[in-house]
């Protein structure tokens, strides 16, 4: 992207792990008994200092997020997709942040009684968009 040339599996971005110049994991500095010997800013600061892999990443999530505009927005539901609950969250997603597209995975925590009951929402949905 743009000059950035980097292979970075989803898994370390996720865990916040990135390498040094000599390619180790830069981890948090650890007392023995296991509290952080480091604050997180002070952390945060040296792996930005001493990451270029972090600052790559760093480089593209900022370019994507400069181009979207606040297009996306993301909110983790999967404890409750009751109707009830995802009402609530279209309404507060549309009300205060402008949102226009809803999308989510509806049966990634269901357990499967009725399929009717996994279309329900989206066909709502799509009959009567403006009710959200």
């Amino acid at each position: 992207l743009h000059g950035i040339d980097i292979t970075k599996p989803e898994r370390e971005i996720v865990m916040g792990q990135y390498r040094d110049k000599d390619g180790n994991f830069i981890n948090r500095y650890v007392n023995p008994d296991g509290t952080y010997a480091e604050k997180k800013e002070d952390f945060l600061a040296r792996v930005r200092e001493n990451s270029e892999e972090y600052r790559k990443v760093k480089a593209v999530a900022d370019w994507i997020e400069s181009q979207i505009e606040a297009l996306i927005y993301v909110k983790d539901i999967s404890a409750d997709y009751s109707d009830h609950v995802l009402e609530f969250e279209i309404r507060k997603a549309v009300i205060t942040k402008g949102v226009e597209l809803w999308f989510y995975d509806c049966v990634l925590h269901i357990v499967i009684v009725h399929c009717e009951m996994i279309v329900k929402i989206p066909i709502e949905l799509l009959e009567n968009p403006k009710a959200y």
